[in-house]
């Protein structure tokens, strides 16, 4: 059995969340919790989104830039997953859409970010390079987008396929057939993490 926190070192632990944490993040906490419902988290994450309908501006600590970037987007769906949003919910629509404009139809990935990112504080391993495979410097390394951030992505997309544009759900799942036969071992943590989400997801 794993070991648990005596009751003061938890309440120091929600203590330092709350008062040193994003407001997103103390929304989720508190939701977690069962101390608050899911809108407190919802309205602190819809400050994220940006009008494209993607989301962006620091919501993935690596990247700050405001742009809409796909690992920003599939953090923001992963939050709206777990409070329960439908299709219809109007952030889950927009981020959708969202997807729907920037496939690499060519690859049929996502790139974790785009050349619009390099513009502001970043980690140094999400520097944009056009000299990239795909256009990133992460290309290489996580096997050109196929499982990070797309596995994922594609996950969510069955999560709330009503909500997905014609044709879009088919183009990826071919690429993501095609990657699963190419691929002998996933070697990178975020990879196969990507990878776990979407075999977790029920609706795939």
């Amino acid at each position: 059995m794993p070991p648990m926190l005596n009751r003061d070192r938890y309440d120091a632990a929600v203590a330092f969340v709350r008062e040193t944490a994003r407001p997103l993040d103390v929304a989720l906490l508190n939701q977690a919790l069962g101390e608050a419902g899911p809108e407190p988290a919802l309205v602190a994450l819809s400050e994220y989104q940006n009008p494209d309908g993607g989301f962006g501006g620091g919501l993935e600590p690596d990247s700050q830039g405001p742009a809409s970037t796909a690992l920003a987007t599939s953090v923001a769906l992963r939050h709206l997953q777990r409070l329960g949003a439908p299709a219809r919910q109007p952030m889950v629509a927009g981020a959708i859409g969202w997807l729907g404009e920037t496939l690499d139809a060519e690859r049929g990935v996502w790139w974790i970010v785009g050349p619009g990112h390099g513009h502001a504080p970043h980690a140094p391993w999400m520097t944009w390079s056009e000299d990239a495979i795909g256009g990133d410097a992460l290309a290489g390394a996580e096997q050109g987008f196929r499982f990070n951030p797309t596995a994922e992505l594609l996950g969510q997309l069955y999560a709330w396929r009503e909500a997905a544009p014609t044709g879009l759900i088919e183009t990826v799942e071919a690429g993501f057939r095609q990657t699963m036969a190419d691929t002998a071992l996933i070697e990178s943590a975020y990879d196969l993490k990507c990878a776990a989400r979407l075999a977790e997801t029920q609706a795939a």
